[in-house]
């Protein structure tokens, strides 16, 4: 059996292999509009782990869903203006902007870092469904743990056929979403 999911350690993060990095860098020097349109409107905030990248998702995501730019000088002005209330200390806004920019991400990557999102995202609610089961295993009344095994497994069944449909959009096999 393997061990339980544990988050990574911060010590070690390094924002050039992290996926979430990577795509919302890709997606603010990307003018492939077409694509951007399909992230954003498949993947959402919550498919993030890092809140940082989530809030900059989010406004990459509002800047396209209106019409506006979304390089990251824009994407910097639109989370200044929100101040505090979007989510990260208004402090780190510059720091952040600039760490996306110059992280070297490939804006005609842009896709496949959005599968890399999604297939991490997946990943993290099957871990969570675990911990939830197991959870249920150790509190829950014995009458009750099939039906609540059944209610998870059918939530996850529903993120399967999500991240299913996004990947294999552009995939060349069924079973291979990152070929």
């Amino acid at each position: 059996m393997s061990e339980p999911m544990t988050p990574p350690d911060p010590a070690s993060y390094n924002p050039l292999v992290d996926p979430e990095a990577l795509l919302v860098s890709a997606m603010m020097w990307s003018n492939d509009e077409e694509t951007l349109q399909e992230i954003a409107e498949f993947l959402t905030p919550e498919d993030f782990y890092r809140v940082q990248y989530s809030v900059v998702f989010s406004a990459i995501c509002s800047q396209i869903s209106n019409s506006r730019p979304h390089d990251p000088a824009s994407i910097r002005v639109e989370l200044r203006a929100g101040g505090d209330d979007v989510g990260i200390p208004l402090s780190t806004v510059n720091s952040l902007i600039t760490e996306l920019t110059t992280i070297g991400a490939n804006d005609l990557a842009v896709r496949a870092y959005a599968d890399q999102v999604a297939s991490e995202s997946y990943r993290r609610q099957f871990g969570s469904m675990v911990e939830a089961l197991r959870f249920a295993a150790d509190t829950a009344p014995e009458s009750q743990l099939f039906e609540i095994m059944i209610a998870h497994g059918k939530k996850q069944r529903r993120a399967w056929e999500r991240y299913q449909s996004f990947s294999q959009r552009h995939s060349s096999s069924p079973d291979s979403p990152h070929s």
